[in-house]
């Protein structure tokens, strides 16, 4: 049974991709073993907290302790394409020629003549002390169901998981500089769990990694794994929730556009928030360069602009935009949640990041149009004006 541990109202999520490494030696026997690094601290590159690891046997928290995986590389393909676990397609059946149920960028299942050059490519890469990265993808079952992905009669359709994991990886190989001629990857469906998952696993014929004290750096970035399963979710995601991720940010992005220059417009219609910004104004540094009248501008000469801007950006956000900023917050508390669902708890809350950047685009939009009005009320000629003289805001009545 393949189950995700979780706290008590918590997800499984869509998908899980866990993934470590290990090191060749050239004889392939009396080196470090599969078990031992990954046991190493350093060498399991694992995404879930402990609450969300795997329980089941074919996933990396139980690979440490599992008998039958081999210490060779050429050994591993031989665990991963076992029949126990991994059949071919019903739709590839009736080839004549002998096929494999592993498959390969541009392969859906390896011919004999492709699956011989793989096991030549690992005993090389076994020769050449490289690296064996060896990873896990995980589906729900509901994500499975909800993506269309088993039929009626509980087939699976591993045409299409195949196809979403090849589109993947070149990109995932390129966000570690693996995408070159030596590089080679195989992976297999298995079937034998209530979660459909696939192994995945990379080598090289000759180490084009960086090193550290003579060997191979191993650990892949969390961005790449991030995008890895994005990469994954996107392809195999049902057209519905694809489409209400994009309606979410370009409803996002069209309140970015829109609510600075709105923010504006009611300042000055408002008796109370058009003081503010005379106040804003004439606490403005003198610059001969306007344009360092920014919301990323933190000199102790800013600071009373800054937090003077700070204060009508909530009165605005409070009382005219409240409709519009409400909406904001919560279109990006249904993005997050959506991506968690996607791809686990451990994905971040994004509200605090787009609500600063929100009123750092209002903040900055009210700086420039204190701008504007010097710059009209200054000429370029007549510069040498003290700011006190450049007021054009009048209070309305």
């Amino acid at each position: 049974m393949t189950t995700v541990m979780k706290k008590s109202g918590a997800e499984s999520p869509d998908i899980i991709y866990s993934q470590g490494f290990r090191l060749a030696n050239a004889g392939g026997n009396g080196g470090l073993t599969y078990l031992d690094y990954t046991e190493r601290d350093e060498a399991v590159a694992d995404e879930l907290s402990p609450e969300e690891m795997f329980e089941d046997d074919e996933l990396l928290s139980d690979l440490r302790n599992d008998p039958d995986l081999p210490e060779d590389f050429e050994g591993y393909l031989g665990y991963t394409d076992r029949d126990a676990a991994a059949k071919l397609e019903n739709l590839i059946d009736s080839y004549q020629e002998k096929r494999y149920p592993t498959f390969s960028q541009g392969s859906y299942e390896l011919t004999e003549a492709e699956h011989n050059r793989l096991i030549n490519n690992l005993k090389t890469a076994q020769v050449n002390e490289t690296v064996l990265w060896y990873g896990v993808i995980s589906f729900s079952p509901e994500f499975i169901r909800e993506a269309g992905l088993i039929d009626e009669n509980n087939q699976v359709n591993q045409r299409t998981i195949k196809s979403a994991v090849m589109r993947s990886m070149p990109e995932m190989l390129q966000n570690e500089a693996l995408d070159n001629d030596e590089t080679f990857w195989w992976a297999d469906i298995h079937l034998n769990t209530d979660h459909v998952h696939v192994h995945v696993a990379i080598s090289q014929t000759e180490n084009t990694r960086p090193e550290k004290d003579g060997q191979p750096l191993g650990m892949f970035s969390e961005t790449t794994f991030r995008n890895f399963k994005a990469g994954i979710h996107r392809e195999l995601s049902s057209d519905r929730s694809r489409s209400r991720v994009r309606e979410i940010q370009q409803d996002l992005d069209q309140i970015n556009k829109v609510l600075p220059g709105k923010a504006v417009e009611e300042a000055r219609n408002n008796r109370q928030q058009m003081e503010l910004l005379r106040r804003i104004q004439a606490a403005l540094p003198n610059y001969k360069d306007k344009r360092r009248w920014r919301a990323s501008n933190h000199s102790k000469e800013f600071q009373k602009a800054q937090k003077l801007t700070d204060e009508l950006v909530d009165s605005l956000l409070d009382n005219q935009l409240k409709d519009e900023y409400t909406n904001f917050k919560q279109l990006v508390e249904e993005r997050d949640q959506m991506y968690r669902q996607a791809y686990g708890q451990r994905i971040k809350d994004t509200t605090k990041a787009k609500d600063e950047r929100l009123r750092t685009l209002i903040k900055n939009r009210i700086y420039r149009s204190l701008k504007d009005i010097a710059d009209e009320v200054t000429p370029d000629d007549d510069r040498g004006k003290t700011k006190e003289n450049n007021s054009d805001l009048d209070v309305p009545d």
